[in-house]
């Protein structure tokens, strides 16, 4: 399941093998891509649209958030999944995705999703680990958590989706 792609330092040409995994498996691990700032460079990050170029130019970020390491949802994150994961689960196509910047490199990071995929959530998660500087890229429609550090570190998350379907 999922894909791991290295950062090669070079950010396109974006492999095409990552883009399909993200739209069958639900989600992509980009290790060492995160870059470092503040929220509002994060949705400027170039690899953000690279990725997501793949599909089509018509995306919006629609929620930019920043969780504290304080913040208690970070021990314990609940499972969430958009309110429109079956409409988006029905699409082939990629309508709508999560960014997680998974911050410094000196922690690393656990991170679950519902093994149900596309489908009615099991409750049976997958567990998935990741390196501090890394991105976990996950379609829209999956079940999931939060990832969870394993040190004090803040986590970012981005949400976009296309502007040309669901309304936008």
């Amino acid at each position: 399941m999922g894909t791991d792609v290295e950062d090669s330092g070079m950010i396109p040409p974006f492999p095409r093998s990552a883009v399909e995994a993200l739209e069958s498996d639900g989600y992509i691990v980009l290790k060492g891509a995160a870059i470092t700032g503040p929220i509002l460079i994060l949705a400027d990050d170039e690899l953000i649209p690279d990725v997501l170029g793949q599909i089509t130019a018509r995306w919006e970020c629609r929620r930019r958030e920043h969780v504290p390491a304080s913040n208690p949802q970070v021990a314990n994150p609940p499972i969430e999944r958009s309110p429109q994961w079956k409409a988006l689960a029905s699409q082939r196509e990629i309508i709508g995705v999560t960014y997680y910047h998974l911050g410094t490199r000196v922690v690393n990071w656990n991170w679950e999703y519902d093994a149900g995929g596309r489908g009615n959530a099991t409750g049976k998660m997958n567990a998935v680990k990741a390196a501090g500087g890394g991105l976990i890229i996950c379609n829209s429609w999956l079940a999931r958590r939060l990832p969870i550090p394993s040190g004090e570190a803040d986590l970012y998350l981005i949400n976009f989706r296309r502007r040309d379907i669901l309304g936008g």
